[in-house]
């Protein structure tokens, strides 16, 4: 075999001789390309290692106001750090206009401080979850897990003390997903929605903006009124409808109707014609009613199948529509794309 005439300096003894001839070593050939190999495996390591850490870095977004027709109070940011299987922590600290001091005051509406919807920019897919209490230093923090990799667009709900419901829209990308919107034409659906066994069933409407539109739904299991239905957050159920141009947010809750509500039917919000979150506009039924000085229904209590939400678009335009409510043990999300003439 060719001997390669290289030589390394061995340090292995107590003094580094690095002068010392004797402490040269000759490498054969086998052995300078197994140290080139496994070098080079190294510095693809650290090569791997840096671009992971540098994908990993947490990125800091500027919210916007995402309610329409309201005076923006306050401003925030989300930190968001990504983490493995598309999940992210975020860390939310909103600041009264002009300041940079955190609100470390929370009303709690519907038993949390913070309502965080998060819908993907194509709207096929909706995440809602929640903070209970901020932390002491103002800030909120929630670990998500999104369902794909993707832009989505991340509502923050709250009502700082003595500020009114407040709004902020984050843009987040998640995994390698461009922060850039797409052009979407979005179809509109049917009256009719499922999430497994359970549908719900719109009556005909005609949605007009600036005009006040009563909404009946109907919620079914198997083709039947569903019977099995109880409070989600201490509401009979969730509306949330997004102009998908603009992106401005209603979040509104469904009250019982006027049909017969099956046996041990609770009807907390009987009369309260789509109460909206937090003094939310663009809704009819009972002026400055705030979620917060409602009793909320009992997680036990039964709810009526047959709902209804008073809604008053701001603009035409297409919507998308998420009916949320808890059938059996389970969230139930129903959605719809509906126009406003």
């Amino acid at each position: 075999m060719h001997e390669w005439q290289i030589y390394t300096f061995d340090h292995t003894g107590n003094n580094d001789r690095i002068h010392d001839v004797s402490n040269l070593t000759r490498l054969s050939s086998k052995q300078v390309i197994t140290r080139i190999f496994l070098r080079s495996i190294a510095v693809a390591g650290l090569v791997l290692l840096g671009a992971a850490m540098a994908s990993a870095a947490p990125a800091t977004l500027d919210g916007v106001n995402a309610l329409p027709d309201t005076q923006q109070s306050v401003a925030g940011k989300v930190v968001a750090t990504s983490g493995r299987n598309n999940s992210e922590a975020l860390d939310f600290v909103l600041m009264p206009m002009g300041s940079d001091k955190p609100i470390t005051k929370y009303e709690t509406e519907l038993t949390k401080q913070l309502h965080v919807i998060a819908i993907s920019d194509d709207f096929k897919a909706f995440l809602h979850d929640h903070v209970t209490q901020a932390g002491k230093d103002g800030h909120l923090r929630l670990n998500m897990t999104f369902l794909h990799p993707g832009l989505y667009h991340v509502y923050a709900d709250s009502t700082p003390t003595g500020l009114g419901q407040q709004v902020l829209r984050f843009d987040l990308a998640v995994g390698t997903a461009e922060a850039s919107r797409k052009n979407l034409d979005l179809a509109t659906t049917g009256l009719e929605g499922a999430d497994g066994p359970y549908s719900v069933r719109l009556d005909p409407l005609d949605l007009s903006a600036g005009k006040e539109t009563e909404l009946m739904l109907h919620i079914q299991k198997q083709g039947r009124p569903a019977t099995d239905l109880h409070p989600f957050l201490g509401v009979a159920a969730h509306a949330v409808l997004i102009d998908t141009d603009d992106l401005s947010y209603l979040h509104v809750h469904p009250s019982p109707g006027a049909g017969e509500a099956p046996a041990g039917t609770a009807r907390h919000m009987e009369g309260m014609q789509g109460t909206g979150h937090m003094n939310m506009p663009g809704m009819g039924g009972p002026g400055g009613m705030n979620m917060g000085q409602m009793p909320a229904m009992p997680a036990s209590a039964k709810v009526d199948p047959d709902l209804s939400l008073h809604l008053t678009p701001p603009k035409s335009g297409t919507y998308a529509l998420w009916i949320q409510f808890v059938g059996g043990a389970e969230v139930r999300t129903v959605p719809f794309v509906l126009s406003v003439r």
